[in-house]
């Protein structure tokens, strides 16, 4: 993997946390990543992380892995959902968990062996970032041409009203203005 992710993981556990670790890190060692233990440090690291994995246990003390999704929904956080965890054995709270919109889970009783499982999800959660910055390019380029094309059209319009060479002015320098903030 040549580009490192931002990755946000979410455990109470220091053993598995360092496990975990270790773990992406032989999948790509120069991902990003971000850790918290507590439900009220979540969303300040998904304000400033905009995380291109989450990776989360499951029962975290007094929040669950299903609080967690609903904080991602809230924040509006499209960056994929896993679960590491040793409780999802249950068949009905692992269907629950993937119809409430985590992407899986990983039993961390294979914790050894989560690297493989990890790297699909890594490459995955890689090619939506280098799509989602492709598409992102793009439509920066297509703003400025046309920003461009407005400010031409801007330039070689001859107003010959009063009021219509103010409006023209006016939007003139709003143009000026928002091209660079950009």
């Amino acid at each position: 993997m040549s580009q490192p992710l931002k990755i946000l993981l979410i455990e109470d556990d220091a053993t598995d946390l360092a496990l975990i670790k270790r773990q992406i890190y032989k999948v790509n060692p120069d991902a990003d990543i971000h850790m918290v233990s507590t439900y009220d440090l979540i969303a300040p690291a998904l304000d400033t992380l905009t995380p291109d994995l989450v990776l989360s246990d499951y029962n975290l003390g007094d929040f669950t892995g299903l609080d967690v999704l609903s904080l991602l929904r809230e924040k509006r956080t499209t960056a994929p959902l896993v679960f590491i965890t040793g409780t999802l054995h249950d068949e009905e709270l692992a269907a629950e968990s993937i119809l409430s919109g985590a992407q899986g889970f990983i039993l961390k009783k294979n914790i050894h062996r989560l690297h493989e499982k990890l790297g699909p999800l890594m490459e995955s959660a890689l090619s939506r970032k280098r799509a989602y910055s492709n598409a992102s390019t793009f439509q920066l380029e297509k703003s400025r041409k046309l920003l461009s094309d407005l400010d031409e059209l801007l330039a070689s319009f001859d107003a010959t009203e009063e009021s219509s060479r103010q409006k023209l002015t006016k939007l003139q320098e709003e143009l000026a203005n928002y091209k660079s903030q950009k």
